[in-house]
Formats: C-alpha cells, structure tokens, sequence
C-alpha cells in the first residue's frame, strides 16, 4: 500500500485473505486462543498482533477521514454504510 492512499479492492482482499490463513492457523494451533477468539474477537486478534489485521484497521481509519471530507467515502449505497455494511471498526471484517 501507498503511505496516506487507501489500499485497492485488490489489495484489501489479499490482505483478508492473508489474515483469514493467520486466524485459521492459529486457532487450530492453540486451543486457548481459539476460545479467546470466540469469546471476544476483537481482542484476540489485537493481542496476535497480525500486521494484516493493523493494516486493515488502518486502511479503514483512511476511508472514514477520506469520508468525511468527501462526504461519503467509498460504497455510499452498496448495502448501507459500504462494501459489507461499512468501513468502520469491527463492521468491516466479515465473520465478525
């Protein structure tokens, strides 16, 4: 990705790809952290500390600031808030 452009469609899906591979691997690796992961998403996948899951979460960052000062930002009306049901947070991984 380019410093301070949001990633491409292409981009984006390599990048869920990638992680997809990462969670899938480590849960069945560690039993622990595959309950973590059921229990709280969100911060098992912040303690794995997988740079795909921090790239995602700052190319998201990028498209809401980008939204805002475009007034709307990428999707509009695909589904609502964007490709999936929006860029922001949590909303944009799509098993969780």
């Amino acid at each position: 990705m380019t410093e301070g452009m949001p990633p491409t469609m292409v981009q984006l899906q390599k990048l869920q790809r990638d992680l997809a591979e990462k969670v899938l691997d480590k849960a069945c690796d560690d039993p622990q952290w595959r309950q973590q992961l059921i229990e709280d998403p969100q911060l098992a996948l912040r303690q794995a500390n997988f740079p795909e899951y921090q790239q995602i979460a700052q190319a998201s960052q990028q498209v809401e600031v980008q939204g805002q000062a475009w007034g709307g930002g990428w999707g509009g009306g695909w589904g609502g808030g964007g490709w999936g049901g929006g860029w922001g947070g949590s909303n944009y991984f799509w098993w969780w």
